[in-house]
Protein backbone atom coordinates (compact mmCIF):
# COMPACT_ATOMS: atom_id res chain seq x y z
CA UNK A 1 0.00 0.00 0.00
CA UNK A 2 1.21 3.50 -0.68
CA UNK A 3 0.48 6.19 1.81
CA UNK A 4 2.51 8.84 3.65
CA UNK A 5 3.66 8.90 7.08
CA UNK A 6 5.36 11.70 8.20
CA UNK A 7 4.98 10.63 12.09
CA UNK A 8 2.79 9.62 17.80
CA UNK A 9 2.56 8.97 21.47
CA UNK A 10 2.44 6.94 24.78
CA UNK A 11 4.03 3.51 24.66
CA UNK A 12 3.29 2.91 28.32
CA UNK A 13 -0.45 2.78 27.60
CA UNK A 14 0.12 0.40 24.70
CA UNK A 15 2.31 -1.85 26.84
CA UNK A 16 -0.29 -1.90 29.58
CA UNK A 17 -2.98 -2.96 27.11
CA UNK A 18 -0.92 -5.91 25.91
CA UNK A 19 -1.61 -7.98 29.01
CA UNK A 20 0.81 -10.61 30.28
CA UNK A 21 4.19 -10.45 28.54
CA UNK A 22 6.83 -13.10 29.14
CA UNK A 23 6.12 -16.27 31.06
CA UNK A 24 5.90 -15.68 34.78
CA UNK A 25 5.40 -11.90 34.53
CA UNK A 26 2.29 -10.26 35.89
CA UNK A 27 0.35 -7.64 33.93
CA UNK A 28 2.02 -4.89 35.95
CA UNK A 29 5.57 -6.18 35.70
CA UNK A 30 5.22 -6.88 31.98
CA UNK A 31 3.98 -3.35 31.39
CA UNK A 32 6.79 -1.85 33.45
CA UNK A 33 9.38 -3.97 31.64
CA UNK A 34 8.06 -2.85 28.24
CA UNK A 35 7.97 0.80 29.29
CA UNK A 36 11.58 0.64 30.45
CA UNK A 37 12.70 -0.72 27.07
CA UNK A 38 10.82 1.72 24.84
CA UNK A 39 12.95 4.17 22.85
CA UNK A 40 12.03 7.84 22.49
CA UNK A 41 12.54 9.36 19.05
CA UNK A 42 15.46 11.82 19.01
CA UNK A 43 14.06 14.86 17.14
CA UNK A 44 17.50 16.36 16.56
CA UNK A 45 18.89 13.26 14.83
CA UNK A 46 15.83 12.04 12.91
CA UNK A 47 15.04 13.20 9.38
CA UNK A 48 12.02 13.32 7.06
CA UNK A 49 12.47 14.26 3.39
CA UNK A 50 9.70 14.50 0.78
CA UNK A 51 9.79 14.61 -3.02
CA UNK A 52 7.11 15.84 -5.44
CA UNK A 53 7.14 16.45 -9.20
CA UNK A 54 7.11 20.11 -10.33
CA UNK A 55 5.68 20.94 -13.77
CA UNK A 56 6.06 17.26 -14.59
CA UNK A 57 9.76 17.69 -15.38
CA UNK A 58 11.65 18.10 -12.09
CA UNK A 59 11.70 16.71 -8.58
CA UNK A 60 11.26 19.20 -5.76
CA UNK A 61 12.53 18.23 -2.29
CA UNK A 62 11.52 19.48 1.13
CA UNK A 63 11.85 18.30 4.70
CA UNK A 64 10.03 17.99 8.01
CA UNK A 65 12.03 18.61 11.17
CA UNK A 66 11.70 17.51 14.80
CA UNK A 67 9.57 14.32 14.65
CA UNK A 68 8.69 12.81 18.01
CA UNK A 69 7.35 9.47 19.20
CA UNK A 70 8.12 6.06 20.69
CA UNK A 71 9.70 2.93 19.25
CA UNK A 72 10.14 -0.68 20.32
CA UNK A 73 10.51 -3.09 17.40
CA UNK A 74 12.42 -6.11 18.68
CA UNK A 75 10.08 -7.21 21.49
CA UNK A 76 7.16 -9.20 19.99
CA UNK A 77 5.20 -8.99 23.26
CA UNK A 78 5.28 -5.21 23.43
CA UNK A 79 6.24 -3.84 20.00
CA UNK A 80 5.25 -0.23 19.39
CA UNK A 81 5.82 2.39 16.70
CA UNK A 82 4.22 5.79 17.06
CA UNK A 83 5.52 8.84 15.22
CA UNK A 84 4.15 12.38 15.27
CA UNK A 85 5.09 15.56 13.44
CA UNK A 86 3.98 19.16 13.86
CA UNK A 87 2.89 20.38 10.45
CA UNK A 88 4.35 23.83 11.13
CA UNK A 89 7.77 22.18 10.75
CA UNK A 90 7.21 21.27 7.09
CA UNK A 91 9.99 23.18 5.32
CA UNK A 92 9.98 23.94 1.61
CA UNK A 93 13.22 25.89 1.61
CA UNK A 94 12.02 29.51 1.64
CA UNK A 95 9.55 31.64 3.57
CA UNK A 96 7.11 32.19 0.70
CA UNK A 97 6.82 28.46 -0.03
CA UNK A 98 6.51 27.64 3.67
CA UNK A 99 3.54 30.01 3.98
CA UNK A 100 2.03 28.28 0.94
CA UNK A 101 2.51 24.82 2.50
CA UNK A 102 1.00 26.00 5.80
CA UNK A 103 -2.11 27.38 4.07
CA UNK A 104 -5.52 25.65 3.82
CA UNK A 105 -4.58 24.47 0.31
CA UNK A 106 -2.00 22.12 1.78
CA UNK A 107 -1.29 21.24 5.42
CA UNK A 108 -3.75 23.77 6.88
CA UNK A 109 -1.53 24.16 9.93
CA UNK A 110 -3.96 26.23 11.94
CA UNK A 111 -6.75 23.62 11.80
CA UNK A 112 -4.57 20.49 11.66
CA UNK A 113 -1.38 21.15 13.62
CA UNK A 114 -0.24 17.52 13.77
CA UNK A 115 0.06 14.40 11.65
CA UNK A 116 0.79 10.94 13.06
CA UNK A 117 1.38 7.29 12.37
CA UNK A 118 0.46 4.57 14.87
CA UNK A 119 1.33 0.93 14.17
CA UNK A 120 -1.30 -1.70 14.93
CA UNK A 121 0.96 -4.68 14.18
CA UNK A 122 4.70 -5.10 13.69
CA UNK A 123 6.46 -8.17 12.30
CA UNK A 124 10.12 -8.97 11.86
CA UNK A 125 11.20 -9.89 8.32
CA UNK A 126 14.89 -10.51 9.04
CA UNK A 127 17.61 -9.29 11.39
CA UNK A 128 17.47 -5.68 10.20
CA UNK A 129 14.03 -5.42 8.57
CA UNK A 130 10.54 -5.03 10.02
CA UNK A 131 7.12 -4.38 8.52
CA UNK A 132 4.45 -2.33 10.30
CA UNK A 133 0.74 -2.03 9.54
CA UNK A 134 -0.90 1.02 11.03
CA UNK A 135 -2.95 4.17 10.64
CA UNK A 136 -1.67 7.45 9.28
CA UNK A 137 -3.65 10.59 10.10
CA UNK A 138 -3.24 13.97 8.40
CA UNK A 139 -5.64 16.87 7.84
CA UNK A 140 -8.30 14.94 9.76
CA UNK A 141 -8.13 11.98 7.36
CA UNK A 142 -7.02 8.57 8.66
CA UNK A 143 -5.90 5.87 6.25
CA UNK A 144 -4.24 2.46 6.61
CA UNK A 145 -0.55 2.40 5.87
CA UNK A 146 1.99 -0.41 5.64
CA UNK A 147 5.66 0.57 5.88
CA UNK A 148 8.83 -1.51 5.60
CA UNK A 149 11.50 -0.48 8.10
CA UNK A 150 15.02 -1.24 6.89
CA UNK A 151 18.55 -1.00 8.23
CA UNK A 152 17.52 -1.56 11.86
CA UNK A 153 20.51 -1.35 14.20
CA UNK A 154 21.26 -0.75 17.88
CA UNK A 155 24.27 0.63 19.73
CA UNK A 156 25.11 1.82 23.24
CA UNK A 157 26.97 5.13 23.18
CA UNK A 158 28.58 6.58 26.28
CA UNK A 159 26.74 9.67 27.54
CA UNK A 160 24.03 9.21 24.87
CA UNK A 161 22.40 5.97 26.05
CA UNK A 162 21.30 2.92 24.08
CA UNK A 163 20.09 3.83 20.59
CA UNK A 164 18.24 2.22 17.71
CA UNK A 165 17.75 3.45 14.16
CA UNK A 166 15.92 2.52 10.96
CA UNK A 167 14.66 4.03 7.71
CA UNK A 168 11.66 3.73 5.43
CA UNK A 169 10.62 5.12 2.03
CA UNK A 170 7.07 5.09 0.65
CA UNK A 171 4.72 7.05 -1.62
CA UNK A 172 1.25 8.56 -1.14
CA UNK A 173 -1.28 10.46 -3.22
CA UNK A 174 -1.74 13.83 -1.52
CA UNK A 175 -5.23 14.22 -2.98
CA UNK A 176 -6.41 11.39 -0.72
CA UNK A 177 -5.72 13.66 2.24
CA UNK A 178 -7.55 16.69 0.86
CA UNK A 179 -4.50 18.27 -0.80
CA UNK A 180 -5.71 18.74 -4.38
CA UNK A 181 -4.38 22.23 -5.03
CA UNK A 182 -2.51 22.64 -8.37
CA UNK A 183 -3.49 19.21 -9.63
CA UNK A 184 -5.72 20.65 -12.34
CA UNK A 185 -2.87 22.58 -14.01
CA UNK A 186 -0.36 19.78 -13.33
CA UNK A 187 2.12 22.21 -11.81
CA UNK A 188 2.45 19.89 -8.82
CA UNK A 189 2.16 16.13 -8.91
CA UNK A 190 -0.22 14.05 -6.85
CA UNK A 191 2.34 11.46 -5.76
CA UNK A 192 4.64 12.37 -2.88
CA UNK A 193 7.56 10.11 -1.99
CA UNK A 194 8.72 10.25 1.61
CA UNK A 195 11.93 9.03 3.21
CA UNK A 196 11.94 8.82 7.01
CA UNK A 197 15.09 8.11 9.01
CA UNK A 198 14.52 7.60 12.73
CA UNK A 199 17.07 7.53 15.56
CA UNK A 200 15.67 6.84 19.02
CA UNK A 201 17.20 6.48 22.46
CA UNK A 202 16.67 5.03 25.95
CA UNK A 203 18.93 5.09 29.01
CA UNK A 204 21.83 2.64 28.88
CA UNK A 205 21.37 -0.41 31.11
Amino acid sequence: MRYIWTVAVIAVIVAGMLGVGRAGESLTSAGVHAAENVYKVDPAHSSIIFQIRHFGIANFYGMVTAPTGTVLLDDPDAAVLEIEIQTKYVNGGNDSRNRFLASPDFFNVREYPKASFKAESIRRIDESTFEADGIFTMRGVSRPLTVRLTGYAERTIEKFGHRCAFETTFTINRSEFGMDSHLEDESLGDEVTITVSIEAARPAE
